[in-house]
């Protein structure tokens, strides 16, 4: 009879790098051993042989390599096939996080897991994680506009977008999120007032069942709809996750399916209807979806041409933000008007396209070159900060705004300057004049502009700090400064923005629409 020798195991590792030890097993089976000795001698191997630890694979199998392959790409490119080859959990939750974009916020874990928040006979979505970032898979990071994230190793082959684009990603996605509560609530698909949706920036996430979900609300379709033995009525749910800026693979939904499975594996469950909006589809991805009784739409779908055109200009728009601004601020007015008929959509977006807003009347009057939402890092913290939007002039100047889309009648605290002033503005002094040798000898300004009011203890303080900082010059605009310069550029489309979208009184504004 043929024998495995550990030398053997060795030299197939080295050929064939990392594997499964059913891989292996079939390998020396074909040399004349019987399976179960095969899976004896690999049990037995020692040496340079190494078992991945931490993780369990489904059916028993076991991940091995050699030494000298851990953390290279080799390793973590098997690793992953290894995963969905045995379709183990934790590869569809890193399938799930590339169809995020590379960065998931921790509060949306549960959500993107394919797990069950804790179930019977389910590794539960918290344990899914912590396993993942043991074996050195995913680590922790706090992205700017996202907070703390879970992001890829970089070895892994997932496709990892640029921290500015996830996070408008992020916020397009939840336009598209209000799009579908606007939806569902006019069909009727589900209770008008009761329909949650997610928040990236809260810990508790739309629940249905043991798993969470993008959107969720119940329903009173009568399919949907289960009645007691007393004749009591139990609502189903609608259920949906949403995604915008690419293409959804057969790998990208598993997780997607399997939450749908947990949930209907449960005895006693409502009955529910689980629907997956994206841009696009692979044929393989929508046919897959649809035979396990998913719906899969697309924005043109579901609300027309108009609206799927505003989304996918209002993530163009997002990921170039100056460019935009500075050649096409008609952009703006174009985005609000697309999108309008979303309730709840201008509240959304109002913030990001003020400092486009900003952007252009700067490059206008001033003359900056301007960039909107660039990201500095501290070289040795690691740390991240964001500038809402910089002008640069030549190497004379270098201005920075903290932009605050508020409603007219806010009135900024002293807390939120204090935590601008105290906090933000000399992280960016010190990290740029550390990374941008070039602007060494510019004048350094900071400003803070509102569309609100500040109120008077802030404005002393402000007043009182800026006497005091030599260092760089601050400066501070409140909504009737805002709307004062706007007018002075005589840029109508801008003019006639901020007047709708910003300084029009929200109450009054509400009785409009309604």
């Amino acid at each position: 009879m043929a024998s495995i020798t550990p030398h053997e195991i060795e030299q197939f590792l080295r050929l064939n790098g990392p594997s499964l030890s059913s891989e292996i097993a079939k390998h020396f089976v074909g040399k004349g051993l019987t399976p179960e000795a095969a899976r004896q001698r690999i049990t037995r191997s020692r040496g340079t042989v190494t078992r991945l630890s931490g993780i369990n694979f489904p059916r028993k199998e076991k991940f091995l390599y050699l030494e000298d392959h851990w953390g290279k790409q080799e390793y973590w490119r098997a690793l992953l096939a290894a995963f969905r080859k045995t379709a183990a959990i934790y590869g569809t939750a890193l399938d799930a996080i590339a169809a995020r974009g590379g960065a998931l916020p921790i509060t949306m874990l549960a959500g993107s897991s394919g797990s069950p928040l804790r179930q019977r006979g389910h590794i539960g979505a918290e344990t899914v994680f912590k396993r993942l970032l043991a074996i050195g898979a995913v680590s922790k990071s706090e992205l700017p506009g996202l907070g703390n994230c879970i992001v890829p190793n970089p070895n892994l082959p997932i496709a990892i977008t640029e921290i500015e684009m996830n996070y408008a990603r992020y916020t397009v996605e939840t336009t598209l999120l209000l799009a579908v509560r606007d939806w569902a609530r006019k069909l009727g698909l589900a209770s008008y007032n009761k329909i949650n949706i997610r928040d990236k920036d809260k810990s508790q996430q739309p629940t249905f069942g043991t798993t969470q979900w993008d959107l969720v609300g119940p329903s009173y379709l009568q399919p949907l709809v289960k009645r007691s033995t007393d004749n009591k009525v139990k609502p189903g749910s609608l259920v949906c996750d949403v995604f915008v800026g690419g293409t959804l693979e057969t790998d990208h939904i598993q997780y997607f399916i399997r939450k749908c499975s947990a949930v209907s594996s449960l005895r006693n469950m409502a009955t529910f209807l689980p629907i997956i909006v994206a841009d696009r589809f692979t044929p393989e991805a929508f046919n897959l979806g649809r035979s396990k009784g998913v719906v899969m739409a697309t924005p043109g779908t579901l609300f027309g041409e108009e609206v799927a055109s505003g989304l996918s200009s209002l993530l163009k728009t997002l990921n170039n933000a100056a460019a935009m601004a500075v050649k096409n601020p008609d952009v703006i007015q174009k985005l609000f008007s697309s999108l309008s008929a979303i309730e709840g959509a201008a509240a959304n977006i109002r913030g990001d396209l003020f400092e486009m807003i900003v952007g252009h009347l700067v490059h206008k009057r001033e003359g900056y070159s301007v960039d909107i939402g660039p990201l500095i890092k501290d070289r040795q913290t690691g740390a991240y900060k964001e500038i809402d939007v910089r002008g640069v002039r030549g190497h004379e100047r270098v201005w920075h705004c903290e932009c605050k889309g508020h409603q007219p009648d806010h009135i900024v605290s002293q807390d939120e300057i204090e935590e601008w002033l105290e906090r933000k503005v000399p992280f960016i002094h010190r990290v740029t004049r550390e990374t941008r040798r070039e602007w060494a000898n510019c004048e350094f300004i900071f400003e803070f502009w509102t569309c609100g009011h500040f109120d008077p203890t802030t404005l002393d303080y402000l007043k009182s700090r800026s006497q005091a900082i030599k260092k760089y010059r601050i400066g501070w605009k409140d909504g009737d400064s805002v709307r004062e310069y706007a007018k002075e550029s005589k840029i109508r489309s801008i003019i006639k923005t901020l007047e709708e979208q910003y300084f029009r009184n929200p109450l009054r504004r509400e009785l409009t629409v309604s």
